[in-house]
This record gives structure tokens, sequence and C-alpha cells, in this order.
């Protein structure tokens, strides 16, 4: 069987081939993401290793995030007591839903990013931002 001379690369790109390939513009499509050895849990617990346990909060419900710039504020309630915490950063391991109804000063486009995500059966999303 004869398939002919081998396309120019303008050819190939000419043909559209690459049109098809939509998973990477669709988060419930996206490419595979690494999980660590033992499940999603040793995040969480490897950042406790690394900074320490009395740094960690559990259990406990935000009730607002206010970025000042040079760190954060995050008020939460835990064990019927609220509480306020300052840091240099936060990391908000909720899912987007639930992330998009805590008070917060993050800006239109970050509500409209956490707003944009529903809820599924099962996945994992990465989503970064200053």
């Amino acid at each position: 069987m004869l398939l002919g001379d081998v396309p120019s690369a303008s050819e190939v790109f000419a043909s559209g081939v690459g049109r098809y390939f939509s998973f990477e513009f669709g988060f419930d499509q996206a490419m595979l993401m690494f999980q660590p050895v033992g499940g999603m849990d040793q995040i969480p617990k490897a950042l406790t290793k690394a900074i320490g346990a009395r740094r960690v909060q559990t259990g406990a419900v935000v009730g607002k995030i206010t970025d000042r710039g040079d760190g954060v504020v995050v008020t939460y309630r835990q064990g019927g007591r609220t509480k306020v915490v300052e840091a240099d950063s936060c990391v908000g391991a909720l899912p987007p839903n639930i992330l998009a109804k805590i008070p917060h000063n993050l800006g239109s486009g970050v509500q409209g990013a956490l707003e944009a995500i529903t809820p599924q059966s099962a996945g994992k999303i990465g989503l970064p931002f200053p």
C-alpha cells in the first residue's frame, strides 16, 4: 500500500490536525494530574510535617479570607470560638464551590473562576492564583 509523499509541516497544520484535541481546554477533561503515593491526604500531612503541627488548624470553619497584599488574614470558628490568624500565605484546600461561598477580597476574577466549577461525583483540579 502506497501512502504518498510525506506532507510538509504547513500542509499538516493547514489540515486542522490539532483542532480536535479539546481535552486540554476543559478542566473536566484535562491531562492526568499526579497523585502522591499513599493518596491525596499525603499533601496536608507533608505540609504539616514541613511547617509544624502547631501551625495547622483542622476542624475549623473558615468565615472570611482577607488578602492584605503582604499577607493574609483568615477568620475562622473552632471549638465554638471565633479566631483570627495572620500569615504570609494561605493554602485553601477546599472544593471551589465551597470556597466561593466564603467572603473574601480576592476579586471578581477569582470569584468567577470558583463559581465556574460545578461539583462532580469524582475529580481533582489544581487552581493556582496569587
